[in-house]
């Protein structure tokens, strides 16, 4: 019988046990898990869900391809997030609502950018060098930013 060893995690992009103290693999899962928490709760205020979803169905897709290359994002999702440009909006007035929907996606952002570092750094790993794309690293960035407009009600269309 195997012994679970409380240090260690299994990592299915390489099929292998990895330390907890791995940081870039284990931090990257721990991004996505919060980014997809803050989602849900986006969703939860009933307020544009349907956006919410989408963005879901989008990370989800990225998170499982890392796990089987052939998994895509379907085109018009990959293109709408082409047009995706990083700018800056003052948060500050949706702090001050004190609205919910707003925060959890912008805390869903936050956590998707730094799963995208996590990324890149295990790019660095040659365990991870063939596993992790430039395309998953690309369009997670861009996911992000579409997250951060939404948030914002700042939708390019």
């Amino acid at each position: 019988m195997d012994e679970i060893n409380p240090g260690f995690g299994y990592c299915e992009l390489i099929d292998k046990s990895l330390p907890f103290d791995h940081p870039p693999f284990f931090l990257f899962t721990f991004e996505m898990r919060q980014a997809m928490a803050d989602l849900a709760q986006a969703v939860s205020t009933g307020i544009s869900s349907q956006q919410v979803r989408e963005i879901v169905e989008m990370l989800d897709t990225l998170w499982e391809g890392l796990k089987d290359p052939d998994v895509r994002l379907p085109d018009a999702q990959r293109k709408s997030l082409n047009h995706e440009k990083e700018v800056w909006l003052d948060v500050k007035e949706k702090v001050m609502e004190g609205n919910t929907r707003a925060s959890s996606l912008l805390s869903a952002s936050t956590h998707m950018m730094r799963a995208v570092m996590y990324l890149k750094r295990l790019r660095e790993d040659e365990e991870f060098r063939d596993v992790v794309s430039d395309y998953t690293v690309r369009y997670l960035h861009q996911l992000s930013l579409r997250t951060y407009r939404e948030a914002m009600g700042h939708v390019l269309l």
